[in-house]
């Protein structure tokens, strides 16, 4: 799994840093695959019955933190980091365009 983790996240990040003449694709797909290797860890367990997020040996359990009775995931915590990530890059992408554009147009009046 990480194998396959690993290469796709290789591709996303190929997507973003070659040149073509339609960038904003590649940054559309690499978004895309963020979202498909990440969310699931929020809703897998609603999916499939009797599974759970606890990682590792059911018999040793390992103290994971807790807030207002909540507890937190590592593996959760990090899937909502590396989302909230992709939602900031991919609103920083459509600033960024919003500014070619204005760009674009104000230099067209002169």
């Amino acid at each position: 799994m990480l194998l396959i983790v690993c290469c796709v996240s290789a591709i996303a990040i190929w997507l973003l840093w070659r040149r073509s003449i339609e960038p904003e694709l590649g940054i559309k797909v690499a978004a895309l695959i963020s979202l498909t290797l990440w969310t699931p860890f929020l809703y897998a367990i609603y999916l499939v019955p009797g599974s759970s997020l606890w990682v590792g040996d059911p018999a040793t359990p390992a103290p994971y933190p807790q807030v207002n009775g909540i507890t937190l995931y590592p593996q959760v915590v990090l899937a909502v980091v590396f989302l909230m990530l992709t939602a900031g890059g991919y609103g920083l992408t459509r600033l960024g365009d919003a500014r070619n554009l204005i760009g674009t147009r104000s230099r067209e009046h002169y």
